[in-house]
């Protein structure tokens, strides 16, 4: 098995399921969708946040290659199992010896709002 495949494997078998939604349709998958901390510094033992403070409002998502963000229309978003919605704000298709491999984002946790209307 290749090395993306590997990847494509544990994604389906250990991700959380999810949803790409568009005008287009949905489109049920597995990622993975974890907050990102790179202000809070906690990834380098810094400042921790106080305790029951939460305000994240940017996530990374670890998705199939077979889904590419980037290629997505402009009003999809993505919604997790709890119904939580997120629309992309940067993304890649990361490649291990020129084949996709994975599909890297970062999210922003949104109500109501789209691709289109952050772009403006």
């Amino acid at each position: 098995m290749t090395a993306a495949k590997q990847v494509d494997y544990f994604i389906k078998k250990y991700g959380n399921r999810i949803k790409l939604v568009s005008s287009e349709g949905t489109i049920s998958c597995s990622a993975f969708i974890q907050p990102f901390l790179y202000k809070n510094r906690q990834y380098l033992s810094g400042t921790y946040k106080p305790e029951g403070y939460e305000n994240i409002k940017y996530f990374v998502y670890i998705g199939s290659a077979e889904y590419n963000l980037g290629d997505m229309n402009a009003d999809t978003y993505i919604e997790d199992a709890s119904g939580d919605k997120y629309v992309v704000r940067r993304s890649e298709m990361i490649y291990f010896k020129n084949k996709p491999c994975y599909c890297w984002a970062i999210l922003k946790h949104s109500v109501g709002v789209t691709n289109a209307s952050l772009s403006q």
